[in-house]
C-alpha cells in the first residue's frame, strides 16, 4: 500500500515503515466510503419516506372524515333536532352532505331523462343539475348566515354550513324514498319529490333562525327577507343560460 505522507510503498499496518506516519486513516476512509449503489439507495429512501408518510397521513385523514360523516349522518337521522348543537368542527360532514344530496339528485335526473324520449348530454343531464343544486345549498347557508348577522348574532359560516348539511339529512332520506315510490308508479311521489327540493330552501333557514335566542331584529322579518332572496337567487340559478336554464321546480 502507498503511504499518504511520504508516497512510498510500505507494508500494511498502523504506521508507515518509511516515515512512521499513521496508516489508520486510510483504512477507515476506504472502509467508510459506501458504494455508489448504497449511496443511491440511501438517497432514494430519504426522498421516498416523506412522500409515503404524507400519503399515509392523507389516507388516514380521509378515513377519519368518512367515519365522522357516518356518525354524523346516523346521529342526525335518529334525532334531527340535535343539529342545533353542532359547531364549526362538523363543517366537513355538512359539506359532504351537500355533495351527496346534489350527486344523487343529478344522477336520478340524468337516468330519468335518458330513459325517456329525450336525448340529453351528460353535461345537461347530470353535471349542470349537480352544480345548480350545490349552488342552491350554498345560497341557503349564505343567506342564513347573513340573516343571523343582521340579527346581531355572530356564528361562524362554517357552523352554519354544518347545520345546513345536518338539516338536509331528513330531506335527503325523503328524496330517496320519493325516488323509490316514483319507480313503483305512485302518483303522490312527485309531490314528495318537490318537497325535498323546495323544503330545504325555506325550512332549513327557519330551523336555524328560530333556534337562536334574543335576536335584535324580529325573526319573522329576517325569515321573510331570506325567503324572498332565496326564491329570487334560486330562480336566477336555474334560469341562467350559463347553467342550461334547467329547473327541477
Amino acid at each position: 500500500m502507498i503511504c499518504h505522507s511520504c508516497h512510498q510503498e510500505t507494508l500494511k499496518g498502523k504506521f508507515c515503515s518509511n516515515c512512521g506516519a499513521a496508516l489508520i486513516q486510510e483504512e477507515i476512509t476506504t472502509e467508510a466510503i459506501p458504494s455508489s449503489t448504497t449511496t443511491t439507495s440511501i438517497q432514494t429512501i430519504e426522498t421516498e419516506t416523506p412522500q409515503e408518510n404524507k400519503s399515509k397521513e392523507i389516507l388516514e385523514s380521509m378515513k377519519e372524515e368518512v367515519f365522522a360523516f357516518g356518525r354524523f349522518f346516523i346521529q342526525i337521522l335518529k334525532n334531527p333536532s340535535k343539529a342545533k348543537n353542532l359547531n364549526s368542527k362538523h363543517w366537513i360532514s355538512g359539506l359532504i352532505m351537500f355533495i351527496l344530496f346534489a350527486l344523487f339528485n343529478a344522477l336520478s335526473n340524468y337516468l330519468t331523462l335518458t330513459n325517456s324520449f329525450f336525448r340529453i348530454s351528460f353535461m345537461d343531464g347530470f353535471l349542470i343539475p349537480f352544480i345548480q343544486l350545490l349552488a342552491l345549498f350554498g345560497v341557503i347557508a349564505a343567506l342564513t348566515f347573513i340573516g343571523l348577522k343582521i340579527g346581531e348574532k355572530s356564528p361562524s359560516f362554517l357552523e352554519i354550513l354544518a347545520k345546513v348539511g345536518a338539516y338536509l339529512i331528513p330531506f335527503f332520506v325523503l328524496f330517496i324514498i320519493s325516488i323509490l315510490l316514483t319507480l313503483i308508479g305512485l302518483n303522490f311521489a312527485a309531490s314528495m319529490l318537490m318537497l325535498t327540493l323546495i323544503g330545504p330552501l325555506l325550512l332549513i333557514p327557519t330551523f336555524i333562525i328560530l333556534e337562536q335566542p334574543n335576536l335584535k331584529l324580529d325573526r319573522i322579518y329576517i325569515l321573510i327577507g331570506i325567503y324572498i332572496l332565496a326564491l329570487i337567487i334560486s330562480s336566477l340559478i336555474y334560469q341562467s343560460p350559463l347553467l342550461g336554464g334547467f329547473s327541477p321546480f
